[in-house]
């Protein structure tokens, strides 16, 4: 892969999504729509007693959902996750959940830690808080994130 760096963030963070949509599933099926249809309480109480301590802002959830939908035809819970959010629930059902995803290697927790790090300054156009050296490591593990499963 030889992506500019913000669009290899942007491959990296779908495919992270990916995998976390993977494991949660319905986070990637209800979308805003299904949230204003039922009642935000109504799938909030569902999706919090199937996936326990997954601790999801569901005012942050209608507001960002609201928000991407002048952009984005119903956009789901999953869409409208941050990748620092959806990294800090990786983290936190590692072992659990996800490290299966990543071949089992605990290698990867501060790789995703790094690429967490460095998102935000680079969605920004503020690489220049982030050294030279942690940006090429962090786009090194995005490209590795984009590879996974294609081998």
């Amino acid at each position: 892969l030889d992506l500019p760096e913000w669009e290899m963030m942007t491959a990296c963070e779908k495919k992270i999504k990916q995998i976390f949509g993977a494991v949660y599933p319905e986070l990637a099926s209800t979308t805003y729509q299904n949230l204003l249809d039922k009642g935000v309480d109504t799938v909030k109480t569902h999706i919090n007693g199937k996936y326990p301590g997954i601790d999801l802002k569901w005012n942050q959830i209608m507001v960002y959902c609201k928000d991407l939908s002048a952009h984005k035809k119903d956009p789901t819970v999953l869409d409208v996750l941050t990748l620092a959010q959806v990294i800090d629930r990786i983290l936190k059902k590692w072992d659990e959940k996800f490290s299966a995803h990543f071949e089992n290697d605990t290698a990867w927790k501060p790789k995703l830690e790094l690429i967490k790090e460095i998102r935000n300054p680079l969605a920004h156009a503020q690489t220049e808080y982030v050294s030279k050296e942690k940006l090429a490591q962090c786009i090194r593990y995005c490209e590795e994130v984009i590879r996974m499963g294609t081998d």
